[in-house]
């Protein structure tokens, strides 16, 4: 039988760092031992020496070496597209309101996760939502913790047209059917290897 090593639930860790760095950017903790905050599905969880260990016990595998199979991953960043929209006649006030967004949701935003998120409007009220991170859901999941989404998602929800729940509940995501980079690197990848030490005619 080979070697046992332990194995951390990274995914989970990682959430729960970035619900943490969301609670202390908004006030919520100052990072004092014994102080609690909410972690989304993970649950309330307190500050404190081993705090963490009953949700982050790893697990212990036998294996003669580590593989793909059995070595947990970093969850990695994806492109997400989503699209909602707005009262044809309130947009001319949605974007005043996103012209100078609270600094205090933009520092929420950033701590939980949300990269390179920008909004596209069309004249006639849709709305595109880009932004990376690793989940959609679990990036709205670590904002609902933030008292300042919930003023936020109370101050927009009128200027939304056709949905019934809080704006941050309301996202449809779009399928994405092309990426150039992805596309590129596969293209020239199976030109490599089909000639190699040629340079793939243009």
């Amino acid at each position: 039988m080979g070697k046992a090593f332990a194995l951390w639930d990274v995914e989970k860790l990682g959430s729960l760092a970035a619900y943490a760095g969301a609670a202390l950017a908004s006030g919520q903790i100052t990072g004092a031992e014994g102080e609690t905050f909410k972690a989304g599905n993970l649950g309330e969880f307190k500050i404190g020496a081993n705090a963490l260990d009953e949700l982050f016990r790893p697990g212990v595998l036998h294996a003669v070496s580590p593989t793909r199979s059995t070595m947990s991953e970093t969850p990695t960043r994806r492109r997400i597209c989503f699209q909602q929209r707005i009262h044809p006649d309130r947009i001319e006030e949605y974007k005043r309101r996103h012209a100078a967004v609270w600094p205090e949701m933009l520092e929420a935003l950033e701590a939980t996760g949300w990269h390179n998120y920008s909004l596209f409007l069309a004249p006639d009220g849709l709305l595109i939502g880009y932004v990376e991170t690793d989940s959609l859901t679990a990036a709205a999941d670590r904002m609902a913790a933030h008292e300042v989404n919930t003023r936020w998602q109370a101050e927009m929800a009128d200027l939304f047209d056709g949905i019934e729940s809080p704006p941050d509940e309301s996202f449809v995501p779009l399928e994405e059917i092309f990426n150039l980079e992805q596309q590129l690197a596969a293209a020239r990848s199976a030109a490599g290897a089909s000639r190699p030490g040629q340079v793939p005619r243009r």
